[in-house]
């Protein structure tokens, strides 16, 4: 487990190598597009943690989370995706 939390945290700081950015109030996002976004790691940790559920890269690409916003861009996290949760262009998320 410590060693997919680690992977999981080098991956986040390792894929976007701009400065972290908020996600849009009232959107929907995939994990591993917060990921991209930056600075999300915690949030989705914590989001999963909230639900029972387990920090996972898995998990991460299937989580599906909705943007509450604020000063820290929050997000509550909606459900796991059957399969991989997509974004088809234009931030059109779904399952």
């Amino acid at each position: 487990m410590v060693k997919i939390l680690a992977v999981l945290a080098a991956l986040s700081t390792a894929v976007v190598p701009v400065a972290a950015d908020n996600c849009t109030r009232g959107l929907y996002y995939c994990g591993w597009l917060l990921l991209q976004i930056g600075g999300y790691f915690p949030q989705i940790d914590d989001a999963f943690h909230n639900a029972g559920l387990a920090t996972s890269r898995d998990h991460v690409n299937r989580g599906l989370f909705y943007c509450l916003g604020g000063d820290n861009g929050d997000i509550r996290f909606v459900t796991l995706c059957d399969a991989v949760c997509r974004d088809a262009d234009g931030g059109n998320i779904f399952c």
